[in-house]
C-alpha cells in the first residue's frame, strides 16, 4: 500500500515524508522540527493511502487524525539587577540573596549567644 501525509499547518513534513510504501499492518513514524513556536500549538496530520489492489482512480481512505501538541511556558521575568558575561541579565528567581545571607548570619550569631548563656550555667 501506498501512502501520502497530509498536513495544512506544516507542509514542510508532508514534503520530508514522501510518499512510501508500507506492508499490511506496519506503521511509520514521521517527526519533523517547527520553528518559532512561542505559544500553544496543535498540529493535526493523516495519511491518504489506497489498499493493494484498488483501482488508482479511486478515491484514497484517509487515516484517522494523529496529534501532536507543543505548550509553551509563561516566560520568566529578568532581573536587570545582575548581567551575565554575554550582558543580557539573568533570568529572576524571585528571592534576593541579601536577605537571606542576613537571615543565616542572624541564625548563627543568635545560635553563638544561646551556646554561650547555656555554657556559664
Amino acid at each position: 500500500m501506498t501512502a501520502t501525509l497530509r498536513d495544512t499547518r506544516e507542509p514542510g513534513c508532508v514534503t520530508a515524508a514522501g510518499t512510501f510504501d508500507l506492508p499490511a499492518g506496519a506503521s511509520r513514524d514521521v517527526f519533523c522540527a517547527t520553528a518559532g513556536v512561542t505559544g500553544h500549538l496543535t498540529n493535526v496530520a493523516l495519511a491518504a493511502f489506497r489498499p493493494a489492489g484498488a483501482d488508482p482512480q479511486s478515491e484514497p481512505l484517509l487515516t484517522a487524525p494523529a496529534r501532536a501538541e507543543v505548550r509553551v511556558p509563561r516566560s520568566v521575568p529578568v532581573s536587570p539587577i545582575a548581567p551575565t558575561s554575554a550582558g543580557t541579565p539573568l533570568a529572576w528567581t524571585g528571592l534576593p540573596v541579601a536577605p537571606l545571607v542576613a537571615l543565616g548570619l542572624l541564625t548563627l550569631l543568635l545560635g553563638a549567644a544561646l551556646l554561650r548563656v547555656v555554657r556559664r550555667r
